[in-house]
């Protein structure tokens, strides 16, 4: 824990929203829990202890608890998308029909892995699921070809336990051959990208093999009034300017359309060879977007990530931003420093994120507004701009990596004995607000330190 006053500096810390950053939902952040080696397995088999989780309900139904383990029902005006990873651009694996089942095997913040009932497994928005109180058979098992879902890797290991050796890693859209399966819930695979045969957790994989492209409708260069696609999934293309007209096509959020005119509401578009009409309101246009030239938005943002990005901000611009470290954390790594502005300046404004571990989205949104006011040349004249995107690197990187250690270890069960938590280790680590010792840094500045008991 850093400790002092920041002096000359007038400490304003702001959330500074000078533009707009369009990122995915944020989920739990990390790897899927097959990515590391402390958590324990998945399996087919609903949760007998399910945990619940609060998760956003579909506009005009309850909130209600989705826990590990559950049916649902898919509640969508047409189809609900199932995806390879935890992003709205990830590769669509179906269309979930609307009142489809699905079995919740993970939950990821705004999204869920699920298992559907022909056995089709990955990640679909949480908010779009309703729990039912029905049961759902259990997936036929064929060897055969399979493709990886996961949200950043899936490890290949030597025997069929999380604590074996790992042979390498596997990236959502990887294609396995399935030999048989294993205890504990592992299959038995041969992976061609890593030429290795060995174990995977059977619920990261899906049957038959999913391209990881997606032909998209590119309008051609120089096409004028262009916009962007902004929702939460899709936006329907109709045929006449009314809700109750037919539907045409699902255009896909950030999707590029050729606006041709407008009618009420509705705006007469372009997409591809198709022609026809969508509500206006979900269109933007991208000139009025922020440009990024380095950040590239996430659902997990990492501290390795975030210190290449400086870097190659640093190096783009070295007359406009000055880079140094605040010090070294308890695990070691530096804590960044970015200067943007005159420091003789008559105003210094200091503004820093992530001081909790699942914070990691606002060190994201200070980067991505470094990078937009670098790119724009539109640095204040008489400001300073003090900015520390992630206080927390260890608290960040615990919770993402949901990696127990012995001192972790020590800290969960003391939780445990006393009360204050319930869930699984790998759930308690993706929470994890602390630092690396366990001292929740929002609590412990020096100013009135202990005055609120």
């Amino acid at each position: 824990m850093m400790k002092g006053r920041v002096g000359a500096l007038l400490c304003v810390v702001v959330l500074l929203c000078a533009c707009q950053l369009r990122v995915e939902p944020p989920s739990a952040p990390g790897t899927d829990t097959a990515g590391g080696s402390s958590s324990a397995p998945q399996t087919l088999a609903p949760a007998p202890s399910p945990r619940p989780t609060q998760t956003a309900a579909p506009a005009g139904t309850p909130m209600l608890q989705l826990a590990e383990g559950a049916v649902c029902r898919v509640e969508v005006e047409e189809f609900l998308s199932l995806r390879i990873s935890d992003s709205g651009e990830a590769v669509r694996i179906q269309k979930l029909p609307r009142d489809a089942r699905v079995r919740v095997l993970a939950i990821h913040g705004a999204f869920a892995r699920v298992q559907s009932a022909q056995g089709d497994r990955g990640y679909v928005m949480s908010q779009y699921l309703l729990p039912v109180d029905e049961a759902l058979p259990e997936a036929v098992f064929a060897p055969g070809e399979y493709t990886v879902v996961c949200r950043e890797y899936l490890s290949l290991f030597e025997t069929p336990q999380v604590q074996a050796e790992s042979i390498g890693i596997l990236s959502a859209g990887s294609g396995v051959q399935v030999k048989g399966t294993a205890g504990d819930g592992f299959a038995r695979v041969y992976a061609p990208d890593l030429g290795a045969e060995g174990f995977v957790l059977l619920s990261y994989l899906t049957p038959g093999r999913i391209a990881n492209t997606q032909a998209k409708p590119t309008p051609a260069p120089g096409t004028p009034n262009l916009y962007r696609v902004s929702c939460n999934q899709y936006v329907t293309l109709r045929t006449a300017p009314s809700l109750r007209a037919q539907g045409i096509e699902q255009i896909e959020k950030d999707e590029l359309v050729e606006v041709l005119g407008f009618d009420g509401l509705f705006a007469r578009i372009s997409y591809g060879s198709l022609k026809g009409y969508v509500l206006s309101g979900y269109l933007v246009d991208p000139a009025g977007l922020p440009h990024f030239s380095v950040i590239k938005p996430t659902a997990s943002y990492s501290y390795d990530r975030m210190v290449q990005d400086i870097a190659r901000l640093a190096r783009d611009h070295p007359d406009e931003l000055e880079v140094s470290s605040l010090g070294r954390s308890l695990q070691g790594r530096d804590i960044p420093l970015m200067i943007l502005g005159p420091q003789n300046a008559s105003q210094h404004v200091l503004v820093q994120g992530a001081i909790h571990g699942p914070e990691h989205m606002t060190a994201l949104l200070m980067m991505a507004q470094v990078d937009d006011l670098l790119s724009r040349r539109a640095l204040p004249r008489d400001t300073c701009l003090h900015i520390v995107p992630m206080s927390n690197p260890d608290g960040v990187t615990i919770s993402q990596s949901a990696a127990m250690t012995g001192a972790l270890r020590a800290v969960y069960r003391a939780d445990l004995e006393q009360g204050y938590t319930q869930v699984g280790e790998a759930q308690y680590l993706s929470l994890w607000k602390a630092n690396a010792a366990g001292v929740d840094l929002n609590r412990n500045f020096d100013a009135d330190f202990g005055a609120e008991g």
